[in-house]
């Protein structure tokens, strides 16, 4: 059944019934599901412009005679922290995967989607974790969206994230959505930290909404900005 999370609301993830052991418990196999749309045309304005003057010249441009609308390059990130909330490993357009395939990133997506008002349900980027293959060091997961060309999250058509549970390419049970866009506090946020994955001493592992639009640009400024103000 998929759940309608708040903001700082907590899943414990695990099977319901189960009489396994405590590790065993656990959902294992995660999927983050990102999907978005365009910047319609009229919807361009404090789109920021390329430095450079031919890049400006190109932008206006394309800007110009684009039938309706911009193409928009968002990125999905996950950077794995330690008890001592050191970095360990980051999963992104840049390494597509880490542990042994334990989390594994699809691509790097830069077809984009119409911008339609509405979501297509076709998915952009995945980034699938199993939990039970992690190393014994990974304590917390942090999720994280960037918008490589600086584009404003709020003039986005849409973009939404579903986790669903996934067993062999198959989708399970979706656990959870939620839409990114077309919301005041997105204004002129060029980035998102999402989700935090925590592992409890029972090896249940817990998943909470965070839901941080910010300034940072790029992804090496939000895993900063998480071990500053994130990590306990």
């Amino acid at each position: 059944m998929q759940i309608n999370l708040k903001k700082w609301s907590v899943i414990n993830l695990v099977k319901p019934d189960s009489n396994n052991s405590a590790k065993n418990k656990s959902l294992n196999n995660i999927c983050f599901w990102l999907n978005w749309g365009q910047i319609a045309k009229n919807n361009l304005e404090n789109i920021p412009e390329k430095k450079g003057f031919l890049k400006k010249i190109s932008f206006k441009l394309k800007t110009f005679f684009s039938s309706s609308s911009l193409e928009v390059d968002l990125d999905w990130s996950c950077a794995c922290f330690s008890k001592n909330n050191n970095l360990l490993k980051e999963v992104s357009f840049r390494n597509l995967k880490a542990y042994n395939w334990a989390i594994l990133h699809s691509w790097d997506d830069l077809t984009w989607d119409s911008a339609s008002a509405w979501d297509d349900w076709k998915d952009n980027e995945i980034i699938q974790i199993n939990l039970s293959k992690l190393p014994e060091e990974v304590e917390t997961i942090f999720l994280f969206l960037n918008s490589f060309k600086k584009q404003d999250f709020s003039k986005i058509s849409y973009a939404s994230v579903r986790i669903f549970e996934w067993s062999f390419s198959k989708v399970e049970n979706i656990l959870a959505s939620f839409e990114i866009t077309k919301k005041e506090k997105y204004l002129k946020k060029i980035a998102c930290i999402m989700w935090k994955l925590s592992k409890t001493e029972e090896w249940i592992w817990k998943f909470e909404a965070i839901w941080d639009p910010t300034k940072d640009e790029n992804i090496k400024e939000v895993i900063d900005n998480i071990q500053a103000n994130y990590l306990k």
